[in-house]
């Protein structure tokens, strides 16, 4: 899958109006394969987009794929519910996005988010947030009473075999002075 649909996306590209396409491209070509219902709403927006691009005709780089834009709003086009073409389409097209409108120069989106003061206090001492050693004693707890069980014997074993192997060494050290 890595070595084949990889190398058809590609993100080096700095259009994100360009990207933006691709990525609705992609979703438009999944919905067909997958006969989602979210591809008769990316068939409507895919007609807009050429409505749209058919009124910039008078940019040299949209003429030249009129022919195109126009055979997307064809009954034919559709019918065929064919991948490649829709594929053709993203890379014929792709290049065409940023010359709309509406692209860049979005209106910014401002909240204005308000934080009412629900208590005011000054000089008061603030309580401890958390108790860890209460937290400390808890672990330890569970870790004794659950050793049995392969999810904490295994860990610990892994801790304390350094341990285990340096005593053993020790050992069969003093037992051959």
């Amino acid at each position: 899958m890595l070595k084949y649909i990889t190398p058809i996306i590609h993100l080096d590209d700095d259009d994100e109006m360009a990207l933006r396409f691709d990525n609705f491209m992609y979703g438009l070509i999944l919905g067909c394969i997958e006969q989602l219902p979210s591809f008769k709403k990316a068939k409507s927006q895919l007609c807009d987009l050429a409505t749209l691009l058919t009124r910039k005709a008078s940019i040299p780089q949209v003429s030249a794929k009129m022919a195109l834009i126009k055979e997307i709003n064809t009954d034919a086009f559709w019918a065929t519910n064919d991948i490649l073409a829709f594929e053709m389409v993203r890379k014929e097209l792709r290049d065409l996005i940023k010359f709309l409108d509406g692209g860049m120069n979005r209106e910014p989106i401002i909240t204005r988010l308000t934080d009412p003061i629900i208590a005011q206090s000054e000089g008061e001492q603030l309580e401890k947030a958390y108790d860890y050693e209460a937290y400390h004693e808890k672990v330890n707890r569970y870790v004794n009473e659950h050793e049995d069980t392969l999810a904490i014997h295994q860990p610990l074993g892994d801790l304390l075999r350094p341990l285990r192997e340096g005593v053993t060494a020790l050992c069969r050290a003093l037992q051959g002075a």
